[in-house]
This record gives structure tokens, sequence and C-alpha cells, in this order.
């Protein structure tokens, strides 16, 4: 079912946040099988200028949509809503307007594109690659407006293949416009670092800002190896807080773009839940508004990992949070049960990317 995830329990960081990109290490499998081009291609070419717009039979919401000469695409979303992250329901994609391309595993890539509603202001949620198979979704939630602006998502895949750019929009009444203007390899840009964990263990060997506890799992300082480790993990938020505000004077991702980059390895998984179809993922989770970048699908013990993402544009951004991905397996409890019991953190370092 496509939708955007939950956090099961931050899938995917960019305008109301972007979470974006995340340059994850891949499947050996994914390497071998021949993998596309690392610049995205299988544009659809089309009277709809690349544009698949749909509406899930089941949905209480109505469509209409037209495309411009210009390829702007105006949906209009009429009829009863539906719920999205109320009650446990997550039903934006109902309505979906597509952009096909074909990514590679191992590159980071900027969406590019314009939005802007006819009336009011409104959530737009931006998925920019779904696995139905993995139950993986990535992507995030902006605010748009009236206001025709350019917004930008920067992310990474967990596999090579075919995806789509999905603007879901079943959740809000109203109309709204949408330019794709570019989908390509990101250019890689410096910036200032602003937090290094290697650094940072130079004066420190347990809890100091940035860094916080959440949860209760039990954590492992080694000041020598520079690293951070994870273990006991009972719940879907144990793990590490990072606050942004804690960085020096502190950061505004409503004004500035800050990009973090952590690198690992799994220690353990939860042996009461392994299920080869739902193997353990690491994911930094921008906590105040439940989206998250993932590192691959596929961890076992001993697998390293590397995850690098974005924030942007979102003054309610304050929190980022590492923690092991999550599953529902019991009726009787709403709790999600992570899948990795723990973790090492050998790296993180975040860079302030320059004013939006």
């Amino acid at each position: 079912m496509k939708k955007m995830i939950k956090s099961l329990g931050f899938a995917v960081l960019i305008a109301v946040i972007a979470f974006s990109a995340m340059l994850i290490t891949g499947c050996e499998e994914d390497k071998k099988d021949n993998p596309p081009s690392d610049e995205p291609s299988d544009k659809p070419s089309s009277n709809n200028y690349g544009w698949n717009v749909w509406r899930a039979d089941s949905s209480t919401a109505t469509l209409d949509y037209s495309i411009s000469d210009d390829g702007v695409c105006t949906v209009t979303v009429g009829g009863t809503p539906e719920k999205h992250g109320v009650d446990g329901m997550w039903g934006a994609w109902k309505i979906s307007a597509e952009y096909a391309y074909t990514g590679n595993v191992d590159t980071c890539y900027e969406y590019k594109f314009e939005a802007w509603t006819q009336s009011g202001d409104r959530n737009l949620h931006v998925q920019y690659y779904g696995n139905n198979n993995d139950s993986v979704y990535l992507g995030d939630t902006i605010h748009i407006t009236t206001t025709r602006k350019t917004y930008t998502i920067i992310g990474s895949l967990p596999k090579s293949g075919k995806n789509n750019v999905s603007f879901q929009l079943a959740d809000q009444l109203g109309t709204v416009n949408i330019k794709m203007l570019s989908l390509e390899k990101s250019k890689e840009s410096t910036g200032e670092i602003i937090f290094n964990m290697s650094t940072w263990f130079d004066n420190h060997s347990s809890w100091a800002a940035p860094l916080y506890q959440t949860g209760t799992p039990t954590i492992e300082f080694n000041k020598t190896a520079k690293k951070i480790t994870v273990k006991n993990i009972v719940n879907n938020w144990d793990g590490i807080d990072i606050e942004l505000d804690k960085i020096g004077e502190g950061i505004n991702p409503a004004l500035f773009r800050v990009s973090i980059e952590i690198e690992g390895k799994v220690l353990e998984r939860n042996q009461t839940i392994i299920d080869d179809n739902r193997l353990g993922q690491v994911r930094i989770q921008n906590k105040d508004v439940w989206s998250a970048l993932y590192s691959r699908a596929d961890l076992k013990e001993g697998d390293t990992f590397i995850i690098v993402g974005g924030v942007e544009n979102n003054s309610d951004i304050k929190t980022l949070r590492i923690t092991s991905n999550a599953i529902h397996i019991s009726e009787e409890s709403d709790d999600d049960v992570p899948l990795l019991k723990s973790f090492e953190i050998t790296k993180i370092i975040i860079t302030n990317m320059g004013e939006r």
C-alpha cells in the first residue's frame, strides 16, 4: 500500500523540513544487478508532461485535475478528505500526482519543484521512494501557501530501480498546483561543520549538548574509539537525540539548510521478531514532525551503515533522533517493536550548508 510512512512507530529530510537525502550503503545484490546510471532516467514523455495522476477506488475524496502546456499539474480534491496521521490512518496517498524516474542506490538526487495552492495553506506530502515489499517509504511533508515557490528535496535510494516522486493529496480539500522543475544527481556542496562527534569526545565522555539520551537503552561511551553504543533497545524511541538549538548559538532550520551524516554498525538484531522480509534499519528521525531517513533495508549483525540527510525550512524542527526502525506486531497493543537490539555510532557530522 502506498503511504507516507509514520516512522513506524521518520521514515524521510525539504520545505516544512526537509529531511532530505540519504546516502545509504547499498545492498551488494543491487550493485551487481546492472544498476542504472546514476543520472535519473525513464522520465515519461507524453501529453501529460510526465505526470500520472490517479485516485484509489476506496478513497472518500474526489479528484479533478488538469495539466497545462507548461507542465503545471493542477489537482483539485473534493468530497471527504482522508485521515492522515490521525487514529493510525495514513490516507493521503489515495490521491497522488506522480512523476516517474529510475534511480541508483548510493547516489543522492535533488528533486526540485514549484508548488502553491489556489487559496489557503496546506501540507503537501512528498514521497520520493516507496517499496511496499520492504515497507519503506521515504519523503517529507512541506507546508505550502498561495505563493508560488520552489522547493528542493534531496534524497538517495535504498535500492536501485524505477520509482516515483509522489505528491500525496487526499488528506485535504482544495486545489494544488505543482510543476516539476528538475530531477538530477545532487551536486556535492561544502559548508561549515558545526558539530563533529569526534572532536566532541575531546571534551566529553558522557551526555552533553547537543547529544542526549532518549528512552531507556543502555548507553556506552568509548572516548578512545570515539563511538557511542546503544544497547538493550526496547522502545521505538530508544536512542540518541541531537538538539539543533544546542549546537553553538543554535540552528534555525527555517533560515539555514543543515546536513547530517552518521556512520555506525549493527551489533544485534531483535531475535524474537527476525523476519527476512523485515530486516533491521537505523533511522534518523525528525522527532518533531514524525518523518525520518533510513539506512539501507537489509542490515544484519556486523553490517556497517551510512546515512546522510538534510534539514531545512522548518522552524518546528528542533531535534533529530537516531533509533532503530520498528514494526507493529500485535493487535492488542499500539506499540511498535524495534527490529534492532543494539548498534553503535562511530560518526556524527552536522554541517551548516548556508541560507536556504
